[in-house]
């Protein structure tokens, strides 16, 4: 089944998880910071490694950006590979700021579980993802500080043994309580 809509129309996928991941960009906003030039660069380095792990980049909004991966296309792996894909980001980051001097830092929160996606509009139209999996991503992701993964226990369990990470805790999260987190160790 596919879980893209048509035009108007949107579906729950429930009878496999979505791994979804949302990122906050910035010590500094990225809007604030480089030149346009750079910043276009940057986000077409991201989409090029989005596209090498299968990852579908779903919208930017400002500083943040939605993915997605095992939707349109079925992949055993999504959880994997959304994880390498944030790996590949805080590398991309980290030359960049290199080469600019600048200091930005990559924060993000990735969860799996079913979600409904649909083009939502009348004259202008726009993909978007909806559910309590693209939220608890949002919810987990660090707020402050370095470039930094965070991803929730049932991630954590997928990939225990293929990945490390490290237990810090728990989160709030509006509507479902106290969330334990685990952040992958970065190399």
């Amino acid at each position: 089944m596919n879980a893209f809509s048509v035009a108007f129309r949107s579906r729950a996928r429930d009878e496999s998880e979505i791994t979804i991941e949302k990122r906050h960009r910035g010590n500094h906003r990225l809007s604030s910071i480089g030149t346009p030039l750079e910043k276009v660069r940057l986000e077409s380095l991201v989409q090029m490694a989005a596209e090498r792990f299968g990852v579908e980049k779903v919208k930017t909004v400002g500083d943040s950006y939605l993915a997605v991966c095992g939707l349109s296309v079925q992949r055993p792996d999504h959880t994997n590979r959304m994880i390498e894909f944030a790996e590949e980001m805080t590398r991309i980051v980290a030359r960049y700021n290199l080469e600019s001097q600048n200091g930005l830092s990559v924060r993000i929160g990735i969860n799996a579980g079913p979600v409904v996606g649909g083009v939502v509009g009348r004259r202008k139209f726009i993909y978007d993802l909806w559910g309590d999996t693209v939220n608890v991503a949002r919810a987990i992701r660090p707020r402050e500080g370095q470039s930094a993964v965070r991803v929730t226990a049932n991630v954590e369990d997928r990939l225990r043994g293929q990945q490390e990470f490290e237990s810090v805790g728990s989160v709030e999260v509006p509507g479902k309580g106290a969330i334990e987190i685990w952040q992958l160790r970065l190399a």
